[in-house]
């Protein structure tokens, strides 16, 4: 007999949306989600998605695979990584909500995270969740998510170590700025550094110098500069009081760039969508790259 059907989950503008699939990949993105629920003092919901496998035999699945059951053992796997969180953080977790639904994750995920603050997910898991790789949920995610979306690397650390910076990737599209605004914001909740880097082969040293006509003129990386540091002002500059804030420009292609100074970073932020030489044309390029080879925790920040 199956346990009655539990209340849907209450999702607010705070809430944390985290699936889990008992894979090591999504235990690190479940450890990653409560302990910034609890920093942030949001509320967690964890939640896990199951289906009916599929059957290359010509015999209707249901025939021999209960639905019931496989509902079950995700409610099952829910309950165990509530319990493995309080047990983690003791006095300190933050309050606790569970869904467990029917269908693809994405979908599921996608839709309870609609009205949600953050969707986290791992970079890899197993079974009907996250699949054998991160082309799976996590991708359909990212190129999908209403919301910021956490992408977690199977050794990635805690999001508030309290000594590693926020990395942003800045360019001036609405992407750019939006995940600017958010790491800013993060950076300030945490009470650690933001790195707000921009990618761009105008740092590149002309073949020999050539001394500009007028000594007022700028050369093409002074304005640059000056472009990137009016973003910066306009997005963050009347709360930026007090945070530590650095601002670099990277002589690399965009993906090494971020991918160099994110190494040692707590998170690396960046836009769904871009322009220029920073983040493409769309998801597919820079983003979709980082998600693969990150070494920290990945933001994906829609605009």
């Amino acid at each position: 007999m199956t346990a009655a059907a539990a209340s849907p989950p209450v999702v607010t503008a705070r809430t944390v949306v985290v699936g889990v699939d008992g894979s090591e990949s999504s235990k690190r993105a479940l450890s990653w989600a409560a302990r910034q629920a609890a920093r942030t003092g949001a509320p967690l919901l964890v939640a896990a998605a199951w289906t009916m496998p599929a059957s290359s035999w010509g015999v209707p699945v249901a025939a021999y695979v209960d639905p019931a059951d496989l509902e079950e053992a995700a409610r099952r796997l829910v309950q165990a990584a509530i319990r493995a969180t309080r047990s983690e953080l003791g006095d300190g977790a933050p309050v606790i909500q569970s869904a467990v639904l029917p269908g693809p994750a994405p979908d599921a995920l996608l839709g309870l995270a609609a009205h949600a603050s953050t969707l986290v997910v791992g970079s890899r898991g197993r079974g009907g969740f996250a699949s054998l790789t991160l082309g799976s949920v996590a991708t359909a995610c990212a190129h999908h998510t209403p919301v910021p979306l956490v992408v977690v690397p199977g050794d990635a650390g805690t999001p508030d170590d309290g000594t590693r910076e926020v990395v942003v990737g800045v360019d001036d599209s609405a992407g750019g700025r939006a995940a600017l605004r958010w790491a800013a914001a993060q950076a300030a909740a945490a009470g650690i550094g933001l790195r707000i880097v921009h990618a761009s082969i105008l740092m590149d040293p002309p073949p020999r110098p050539v001394p500009p006509a007028d000594p007022a003129d700028r050369t093409p990386a002074e304005q640059l500069r000056a472009a990137l540091d009016q973003v910066v002002a306009d997005e963050i500059g009347a709360d930026a009081a007090g945070l530590p804030a650095t601002v670099v420009t990277v002589p690399l292609p965009a993906t090494e760039a971020l991918l160099q100074e994110s190494k040692d970073a707590s998170m690396l932020v960046v836009g769904s969508r871009g322009r220029g030489g920073f983040l493409g044309l769309r998801l597919g390029s820079v983003s979709e790259k980082c998600l693969h080879h990150v070494t920290c925790p990945i933001v994906i920040v829609p605009s």
